[in-house]
C-alpha cells in the first residue's frame, strides 16, 4: 500500500490559483504574449501545431503533449497547454478526465471545477471504451461532432488511475474517478447508485442527469425521399420514387413513430385490373402507405442511433389516372403492410437530424381477376428533420 500523499503547499496553492484564472492565464499564452514560469517561455500554440487550428487540432496536439509533460513533471507545460485548451475550447472529456487525475494526484482535487456536463462527458467515455472500435476520438458537445484525440491517450490515463488507486487516503469522489478512468464502470457506478456519493456534486450532477433522461422526449417531423422497389410478381410496378413524411420520437433507448409515404410512376409494363366485372389495361401507378413504427435503439449515443424497428401498416395502389377517375374508373388495391426496418439517425445538432431508412415490406395486394401482383416490397431513402431532440 502506498504511502498517503503528501499536500505541497506551494504547488497546492499554486494550482488552486491557476483554477480560478486559468482562461485568463492562458488567452495570453495563446495570443503569443506567453506565460514565463521560473524563467521558461512556453508557446502552447507551436506545441500544437503550427498552422491556425481547430480544437481537433488541439484535442490530437494536447492529447500527444500531456503524457510527456506528465511523465517529465513539467507542471508549468501541462498547466499551459490545458489551460489553452479549455479557452479555446471549453471543457471536452480528455481534458477534463486528465485534469481531474491529475488532481488526484496532486491532492489538489476539487469538486467545484466539475462541468455540468459531467455525466453526459463520462457517459460518452465509457461507450468510447466499450466500443469494438478504436475509441481514439471523443463528442465534442459545443461543436456537436466527435473528434480525434492521439491513439495512446486512453491507454495513458487508464495506466494513470490504476496507479492513483494504490493511494489510501482518497476521498469518496477521487474513489470514484479513479474506478471510473480504470474502466472499473460498474463498480465506479455502483457508488452512485448505492450513495455513496451522497452530498456531493457528482451526486447531485447524476440525479439532475438522471431524471432529465427519465423523462426526456424526443421529438422530431422528418421529410423522406426514398425509392419503392417491388419484388416477385409485383416487380410489374417497377422501380418508383417515394416522397413522404415522418412523425417520430423517443425516449431513452425506444422510438415510435407514424410514417406517411407515396410512390408513384410508370409501370414498366401494362397491367390488368377489373372494376365491375370489366377488365381494364393501365399503365398508371400510385401507391401509398400509412402505418406505425417501434423500435430499440442499438447504440444509444450522443450523435448517433440505430434502430430495428418493426412496424405495421396500410398499403394501397391505386392503379388508375385522374382521367380515369373523371370518367367513373376506380378502384383501389388493399394491402396490409407488416414490415421490418433498420433507421439510422443521425444528429446534426439539437434539432436537425438526418435519417437513412432500410425497409422490408410484406404485401399482399388483392388484385382479383387481374393481374397477379403478388410480392414484397423493399423501400430505401433518406429524411431530414427538424425538431426537438
Amino acid at each position: 500500500m502506498k504511502a498517503k500523499r503528501h499536500r505541497i503547499p506551494a504547488l497546492g496553492r499554486f494550482f488552486a490559483a491557476c483554477a480560478r484564472s486559468l482562461p485568463w492565464l492562458f488567452f495570453l499564452v495563446a495570443c503569443g504574449v506567453g506565460a514565463t514560469v521560473h524563467g521558461q517561455d512556453i508557446d502552447v500554440e507551436s506545441l500544437i501545431h503550427e498552422r491556425r487550428i481547430t480544437c481537433e487540432d488541439i484535442a490530437l496536439g494536447a492529447t500527444r503533449q500531456i503524457p510527456e509533460a506528465h511523465l517529465a513533471g513539467s507542471t508549468d507545460t501541462l498547466q499551459a497547454i490545458l489551460g489553452y485548451w479549455e479557452y479555446h475550447c471549453g471543457i471536452t472529456e480528455p481534458m477534463m478526465r486528465f485534469t481531474i487525475l491529475w488532481q488526484i494526484e496532486t491532492n489538489t482535487f476539487s469538486q467545484e471545477w466539475l462541468p455540468d456536463r459531467l455525466i453526459e462527458h463520462l457517459e460518452d467515455h465509457r461507450e468510447a471504451i466499450k466500443s469494438v472500435e478504436a475509441a481514439n476520438y471523443f463528442f465534442d458537445f459545443d461543436a456537436w461532432q466527435y473528434h480525434a484525440m492521439h491513439p495512446d491517450y486512453n491507454d495513458y490515463t487508464a495506466q494513470m488511475a490504476q496507479q492513483l488507486k494504490e493511494y489510501n487516503d482518497l476521498g469518496p469522489e477521487e474513489r470514484f474517478f479513479v474506478r471510473f478512468y480504470s474502466h472499473d464502470f460498474e463498480g465506479a457506478w455502483q457508488m452512485l447508485a448505492n450513495d455513496s456519493l451522497e452530498g456531493t456534486r457528482i451526486d447531485s450532477l447524476y440525479r439532475q442527469h438522471t431524471e432529465v433522461e427519465l423523462h426526456r422526449q424526443r421529438l422530431h417531423l422528418g421529410f423522406y425521399f426514398g425509392m419503392w422497389r417491388p419484388e416477385g410478381n409485383l416487380d410489374v410496378l417497377g422501380l418508383s420514387p417515394q416522397i413522404g413524411l415522418m412523425v417520430e420520437g423517443n425516449r431513452q433507448a425506444l422510438l415510435y413513430g407514424l410514417h406517411m409515404k407515396m410512390a408513384f410512376g410508370a409501370p414498366r409494363q401494362s397491367y390488368e385490373v377489373v372494376v365491375d366485372g370489366q377488365t381494364y389495361q393501365t399503365r398508371n401507378m400510385m401507391q401509398f402507405y400509412i402505418g406505425l413504427v417501434a423500435g430499440i435503439d442499438l447504440l444509444n449515443s450522443e450523435a448517433n442511433s440505430l434502430f430495428l424497428a418493426p412496424g405495421l401498416g396500410y398499403d394501397g395502389i391505386d392503379p388508375f389516372s385522374q382521367a380515369d377517375r373523371d370518367a367513373g374508373i376506380s378502384k383501389t388495391l388493399h394491402s396490409l403492410n407488416a414490415n421490418a426496418s433498420i433507421i439510422y439517425h443521425r444528429r446534426l445538432d439539437t434539432r436537425n437530424i438526418i435519417t437513412v431508412l432500410l425497409r422490408y415490406n410484406l404485401v399482399n395486394y388483392r388484385n382479383r381477376g387481374g393481374t397477379d401482383l403478388s410480392g414484397n416490397v423493399i423501400t430505401f431513402g433518406v429524411g431530414y428533420g427538424l425538431g426537438q431532440w
